[in-house]
């Protein structure tokens, strides 16, 4: 009769994996929108309110149809209590009402990410360069915010990856003026997209880019949404037809916006920065091609980006124990099927 030894190496080896994978697998994106859809409060307000809306929606629906609602978390919306799994109670987003700075901030600090998710904060409205700071304008033509208090609200969440997105003005001004301007699959989603994996999982530390660089006005399409949110979640083909600016009615096109087209591709930040820069310009000068108000392109601009993404690097972590390093530099993680490395 033959007996089976396991050692006190193999305990320690199970024991790493099912650790890690039970880490790495409970990996989550908690994902906080603001939008200013506030309509009828001046002349050149309601198209930017409507432009707001759908960029979005945009954004919400790219990231329903590529990450798993057990890995995806997004705040207070009736849409996103629909689509998620969780959300998180907090103040109201929605209302476009008054102390908008204050709800958003307080929205961040309940949000219950742990050290190794994902927070990203992306807000749609008015912004300006004011005493060289971009700042964004809280909804209802409200106060503006330098964008740096919501970076660092992002930041202090200490999560593995902190994200800031906007899509808004960057035009010079002394004083806020508060100007500015296919289907894809039902099918349910059981894994995250590589692309999804690469960008907003693997990578770490701070990602915070806008829809324009300095000196530049964003511009926003009512039915449509802006030319960097279109660039970037649009599964439909943005074109022009004469005078007219509409989705394209073929079937047989592929998918238009970045994390679409390229959703199987495990890009890290520095290649969808080039792609979205250039995809960007490309979009505005065919849906502008005499430019506008003066603007003849429109760049986004990156003020950080993270490490990692794009290549498989997580780190093993038990939050009772700490790292593991100590017990074993390197093993595989068969249920995230990706290589796990220890670090301090």
């Amino acid at each position: 009769m033959t007996s089976t030894r396991i050692t006190a190496a193999t305990m320690v080896a199970l024991l790493l994996v099912t650790f890690c994978a039970r880490d790495s697998y409970a990996q989550k994106i908690y994902l906080i929108t603001s939008a200013d859809t506030a309509i009828g409060n001046s002349a050149n307000n309601d198209g930017y309110a409507a432009s707001s809306k759908q960029n979005e929606s945009l954004l919400k629906e790219v990231f329903f149809k590529n990450v798993p609602t057990r890995q995806l978390s997004v705040y207070r919306t009736e849409y996103a209590r629909e689509e998620s799994n969780e959300s998180w109670d907090g103040p109201d987003l929605a209302d476009n009402s008054e102390n908008m700075e204050e709800k958003i901030l307080e929205a961040i600090r309940l949000c219950p990410a742990g050290p190794n998710d994902t927070v990203i904060f992306a807000y749609f409205g008015h912004g300006a360069y004011i005493d060289e700071k971009h700042s964004l304008q809280m909804p209802n033509l409200g106060p503006s915010v330098p964008r740096d208090r919501f970076v660092e609200a992002v930041r202090a969440k200490n999560t593995r990856l902190a994200v800031v997105m906007t899509v808004s003005c960057a035009n010079i001004i002394a004083e806020a003026d508060g100007r500015g301007y296919a289907k894809a699959s039902e099918e349910p989603v059981t894994q995250i997209s590589p692309l999804f994996d690469a960008l907003f999982i693997q990578a770490s530390g701070v990602v915070d880019f806008n829809s324009a660089s300095k000196g530049q006005f964003t511009f926003g399409l009512p039915s449509m949404g802006g030319p960097m949110m279109l660039a970037m979640a649009s599964y439909e083909t943005p074109i022009r037809q004469g005078d007219h600016l509409r989705f394209s009615s073929e079937r047989d096109l592929p998918p238009y916006g970045l994390l679409w087209k390229h959703k199987e591709n495990r890009l890290s930040w520095p290649q969808f920065k080039t792609l979205l820069v250039s995809k960007t310009d490309e979009l505005f000068q065919e849906l502008f091609p005499g430019g506008a108000q003066g603007q003849y392109t429109q760049t986004p601009h990156f003020f950080s980006l993270p490490s990692g993404g794009g290549k498989s690097n997580c780190c093993c972590r038990n939050r009772r124990h700490g790292c593991l390093k100590k017990l074993m530099q390197r093993i595989r993680c068969k249920r995230a099927q990706r290589r796990c490395c220890c670090r301090t």
